[in-house]
């Protein structure tokens, strides 16, 4: 052991003379292992902890392995006491052998030695040097390090020493210990809600005063201002308040007041709140027309079916007219089924350029209603005729419009014009060609006769050459 520790010391010796820093990456080196010790003792001792909750024969397992482990290191360690005893004893006789064998073994040896230690003492001289320039440099630089290294390990051990005392104590004090903290904990998880995307949102609002909170998306909420009117009618404690705050009268009631219940104008337009009173709430033509002023409902106040043409009958409409809006006398009037058309109310007339061209764009078809999915708007069933909104949009935009439920809609009968339009325009082109057909039909003819003509002289000459006697006669 003597020699062992002797070699060594030289080791360590040789590498200080071979490198000035070696005492200081060895120190630096140090401080950062310990440092990872700490810090994995740190994460050991929670990892443990963790499993010793979660496992209550953790400790009894782990105790258990530990004396078996150290029965198996007793045991490694006697076979390696055995076998270095065995290699001493084959080494010993080894270099005997050798010394026997070889007289000058050992000199060699020793001469290597020697030299071996000339060039250490010679490294050990500069090495030396260089670390006495830094102590005669800073007298305490030696006793600064080692200062500080016994007190970093002390502090160290310290902390370790009292991590290990507190739990230690811990278990001694209340052997419940580990088995209270493991119920605190279970208990703890049972008693937390799962997270909830809802509260979540609601969590991360900032509301002021006046402000609502409502969802604008499946498990999002946002705020919104409450007005007075809004807060007014959420304050009321009943319909009929809400009514009152409202301004409405009893007809806002649902299926208050029947037909019967009506006396003839007593209720006037402005008595009746804008669709208040449904299809349900009226028997079909229980309401004739004398119950109704004239121009008393607007067309905004009744609801389609409601009140049909027989029940307008002071209008005066007969079978094929229809009923229309008269806005500048604010009254329904009777009238057949055309379009106001008289060049007066007109102005900016012009010509429908490239008719022909923008007819040809449009595809007309033959199709049926999809009735069964869209059953409210009472399609018929039959074979229809017309064209698709979407493609005559891209040609005449001002002839299709878009309706309510976003469904597009065509005027069929502003595309009359256009066709008529287009029809003109047509028959100019035909027109032309019929002239161009006549043209070529008349220099037609004349190549006819021209070549008839040139028939007959042809076979003039070949008559004389042949030396036909009848042809000197028509030659003459």
């Amino acid at each position: 052991i003597n020699t062992e520790s002797d070699a060594d010391s030289t080791a360590i010796w040789n590498k200080v003379q071979a490198d000035s820093t070696y005492l200081d990456d060895r120190i630096a080196t140090n401080i950062t292992d310990i440092a990872d010790i700490n810090t994995e003792s740190d994460a050991d001792s929670t990892a443990i902890w963790n499993k010793v909750q979660a496992d209550s024969t953790y400790l009894d397992d782990r105790i258990a392995t530990n004396i078996t482990d150290i029965a198996n290191l007793d045991a490694e360690v006697d076979a390696d006491s055995l076998a270095l005893y065995t290699k001493l004893q084959v080494d010993s006789t080894s270099t005997w052998n050798k010394i026997r064998g070889d007289s000058t073994y050992l000199d060699d040896r020793i001469a290597t030695n020697i030299t071996d230690i000339a060039d250490i003492n010679t490294e050990s001289d500069a090495d030396s040097t260089a670390i006495w320039n830094k102590v005669q440099a800073d007298s305490t630089y030696l006793d600064d390090r080692i200062a500080t290294n016994i007190t970093d390990i002390a502090t160290l051990d310290a902390e370790v020493d009292a991590d290990s005392l507190a739990l230690y104590t811990k278990l001694q004090v209340d052997s419940t210990y580990l088995d209270d903290r493991i119920a605190t904990n279970i208990t703890d998880i049972a008693g937390k809600q799962d997270n909830d995307a809802a509260l979540t949102s609601i969590a991360g609002l900032t509301t002021s005063g006046g402000e609502i909170i409502y969802t604008n998306a499946s498990d999002s909420y946002t705020t919104a201002t409450l007005t007075p009117a809004g807060r007014a009618i959420l304050d009321d404690t009943d319909a009929t308040a809400q009514r009152t705050t409202l301004g409405l009268g009893s007809l806002a009631t649902l299926n208050s007041v029947s037909a019967t219940e009506i006396a003839s104008d007593a209720v006037g337009a402005d008595e009746i709140i804008d669709g208040s009173i449904t299809n349900n709430e009226i028997a079909l033509n229980t309401i004739i027309a004398d119950d109704i002023a004239t121009g008393a409902v607007t067309t905004q106040e009744i609801l389609d079916g409601t009140i049909s043409f027989a029940d307008m009958a002071q209008n005066g409409a007969t079978n094929g007219q229809v009923m229309k809006w008269n806005n500048v006398l604010s009254v329904w009037e009777s009238a057949d089924d055309v379009a106001v058309s008289d060049a007066r109310f007109k102005r900016d007339i012009v010509a429908i350029p490239e008719a022909l061209a923008k007819i040809l764009a449009i595809r007309g078809v033959n199709y049926f209603f999809r009735s069964e999915e869209f059953q409210s708007y009472q399609f018929s069933d039959k074979k229809q005729y017309g064209v698709i909104a979407q493609e005559l949009k891209k040609v005449f935009p001002e002839l299709v419009s878009k309706g309510k439920e976003g469904y597009y809609r065509v005027n069929y009968e502003q595309l009359i014009p256009v066709l008529v339009a287009a029809m003109q325009e047509q028959q100019e082109q035909i027109n032309s060609l019929n002239k161009k057909v006549t043209s070529q039909e008349s220099k037609l003819s004349e190549l006819e006769s021209d070549n008839k003509e040139m028939k007959s002289d042809l076979d003039l000459i070949k008559k004389m050459l042949i030396g036909d006697p009848a042809a000197k006669k028509e030659d003459k």
